[in-house]
């Protein structure tokens, strides 16, 4: 028995007996190849190799990252296998009057791998694959019998029932909850289960909430998880450059959007972007270390000598001088569009 499906978050499964996988589908394939094409444009030939591979490395890393447990090592490769392509394209534009030879003892080091200044083109096709399979008894089918549904093996992870009044809620509870364990054999978690309001209650890391228009937003359970973990990769003790922080940030910011980024409050999205530059300018900050070194930075990045003489010589904090006129001057948002840092808003959901 064959058949094939397609999922909504980038993924289609194909089955063939009692074991079914997942793979890349077509559509995401088609959106990475078009993302990577944007990125190497005849229009971008003003850039160095060094910010083109910044730019396209966290995308990279992010979709392998993302379809790493799916029957698609031959697409991962064939990913890494257009890009460079595409990057070979981009440096013939760049350098037309150079031959092949001379762009890849400068840019390839002899080899075949593009780099500049220690940063290398990433290859997908060097993510370990993990494949995950479905085993049961039966594969649930849309045409079986309804004699042919008692043997197949069927499991939820969550699900949402939706009631008129707070007494009916109480009452299909208990009466799903029967059915559950009384006739399907099943556990019920009852720490997760519970009555209550649309936007009291999340539903796969979402809430409904109310007002001249229903939206779906992201809860906040999940908002304080990710707070958590951004906290942890942008530590100012890591004792790393501020390029590695944002190469290992990027991973998890490109996989949280591809789950959450299709909420209706972009308002969330565009605060958490810049609760995030906030931190990686407190870490640059802390990297400066002493008032020497900050002052002569400072003016470097064209502050004026008053204003960077008093942010020097204050008494707060690093993290109450990244909100500071002088910083935010010296390290505007076009400097982490430069290093490459992913952001959460993007034209769809702005």
């Amino acid at each position: 028995m064959f058949f094939r499906s397609f999922l909504r978050n980038g993924r289609s499964i194909i089955g063939l007996g009692p074991v079914a996988w997942t793979y890349p589908s077509k559509k995401s394939l088609e959106a990475i190849k078009h993302k990577i094409k944007s990125l190497t444009t005849k229009s971008t030939t003003h850039l160095s190799l060094k910010v083109l591979l910044i730019r396209i490395n966290p995308v990279l890393r992010g979709w392998a990252a993302h379809f790493r447990y799916d029957a698609g090592k031959r697409t991962l490769g064939y990913v890494g296998h257009y890009t460079w392509w595409r990057v070979y394209r981009w440096l013939r534009k760049k350098h037309p009057k150079r031959t092949w030879r001379y762009l890849r003892d400068r840019y390839c080091g002899g080899q075949w791998n593009f780099q500049d200044q220690g940063i290398e083109l990433f290859r997908p096709s060097q993510v370990k694959v993990e494949r995950y399979r479905y085993r049961g008894q039966r594969i649930l089918l849309p045409w079986m019998e309804p004699e042919e549904l008692g043997q197949v093996g069927r499991y939820a992870n969550d699900c949402n029932i939706c009631v008129r009044s707070e007494r009916a809620g109480h009452r299909v509870m208990e009466c799903v909850s029967n059915f559950i364990t009384g006739k399907l054999k099943l556990k019920v978690n009852q720490s997760k289960s519970r009555i209550g309001r649309p936007w009291e209650c999340k539903f796969l890391g979402f809430r409904i909430i109310a007002g001249r228009k229903t939206k779906r937003s992201i809860a906040p359970v999940v908002l304080a998880r990710f707070k958590d973990r951004v906290r942890e990769l942008t530590r100012r003790t890591r004792g790393v450059t501020i390029q590695q922080m944002i190469e290992q940030l990027n991973l998890y910011l490109i996989g949280w959007r591809g789950c959450f980024g299709f909420c209706e409050t972009p308002s969330v999205l565009k605060q958490l972007d810049s609760w995030i530059r906030r931190r990686l300018r407190s870490v640059v900050w802390k990297q400066w270390k002493r008032g020497k070194k900050r002052f002569a930075k400072l003016r470097k990045r064209g502050v004026n000598k008053d204003l960077a003489a008093q942010t020097v010589g204050s008494a707060h904090g690093p993290w109450r001088i990244s909100r500071s006129p002088a910083l935010s001057y010296a390290l505007p948002d076009a400097y982490f569009d430069t290093l490459g840092l992913a952001k959460l808003i993007n034209r769809l959901n702005a």
